[in-house]
């Protein structure tokens, strides 16, 4: 999928001093078109050069907790020339953006295949009628040590 228009420019990635957020939260417009106020669940991933620099986007089709839907979106994004930082997004049509216990499952799952590819997933950020809520900030996605990556 191309760039989405509005971030073709490429952001940085660069965390706001004092947020307790998550770097990855001010991120939030680029997946509200695809993931917010969606009456079925949807997801979409980002895939951001050692920079910061947002190289490539993907919709997730079907269910966005089943790896296998998952997978297809994470190869494109991964495919893409100097992706290693990675952001999914999904949506809890009518209920809280809490992460649910699938949820954190999933992004465990996702986090390991990331790093298989040599890349880390920064943050999951899930929208929900009560907000945005970053995994990254809620210290749920464990980072380790890649070469590479600062």
């Amino acid at each position: 999928m191309p760039l989405p228009m509005a971030y073709a420019a490429a952001p940085k990635l660069a965390e706001t001093p004092g947020s307790d957020r998550g770097p990855a939260v001010r991120l939030a417009p680029l997946f509200a078109a695809y993931v917010a106020d969606a009456a079925i669940e949807r997801a979409a991933v980002a895939g951001f050069d050692r920079y910061g620099r947002l190289r490539s986007f993907a919709e997730i089709p079907g269910d966005a907790h089943a790896i296998a839907d998952i997978l297809p979106a994470i190869r494109s994004v991964l495919g893409e020339t100097d992706v290693i930082e990675l952001v999914i997004a999904h949506n809890h049509p009518s209920a809280s953006a809490s992460p649910s216990a699938r949820d954190r499952l999933t992004t465990d799952r996702l986090a390991a295949l990331a790093r298989l590819a040599g890349a880390m997933l920064i943050d999951h950020l899930v929208f929900g009628v009560d907000g945005i809520y970053s995994m990254a900030a809620g210290q749920l996605i464990s980072r380790p040590a890649i070469a590479g990556h600062s």
